[in-house]
C-alpha cells in the first residue's frame, strides 16, 4: 500500500476538470451548505432533533454522492481535502501541510 499522504498533491494545484452538470450539482449543494450555515437552528423536541438530523445526514449524502467520483477517477484518497470552483469549473487540492514548507 502507497502513504496517500506522501502522494498528496501541492495546494492549489487543479487535478480535474468538472463536467457543466458537475458544476450545476456542485454550486446546488454549496448554496445549501451556505445558506445551512447563515440559520441558526435550536431543536426543542427530539422529534425536532430528528428532522434535522435527518436533514443534515441526506445533505451529507448528496456530498458524498457528488464527490465520491471525482475522487474516484483522480485516484484521489477520501483523506485529502479536494475543493471545486463553480466559476472556473476545476477541482484543485487544499493541502495546508504543503503551506508549512
Amino acid at each position: 500500500m502507497k502513504n496517500v499522504h506522501k502522494s498528496k498533491p501541492k495546494h492549489g494545484r487543479v487535478i480535474d476538470k468538472l463536467t457543466d452538470e458537475e458544476v450545476g450539482s456542485l454550486r446546488e449543494l454549496q448554496i445549501e451548505y451556505d445558506a445551512l450555515d447563515r440559520i441558526h437552528v435550536e431543536c426543542h423536541t427530539f422529534d425536532d432533533f430528528q428532522k434535522y438530523h435527518e436533514y443534515i445526514k441526506e445533505l451529507e449524502r448528496k456530498r458524498r454522492d457528488f464527490w465520491e467520483p471525482i475522487y474516484k477517477r483522480n485516484n484521489a484518497s477520501w483523506d485529502w481535502h479536494i475543493c471545486g470552483d463553480v466559476v472556473n469549473g476545476v477541482a484543485y487540492m487544499i493541502n495546508y501541510d504543503d503551506l508549512s514548507d
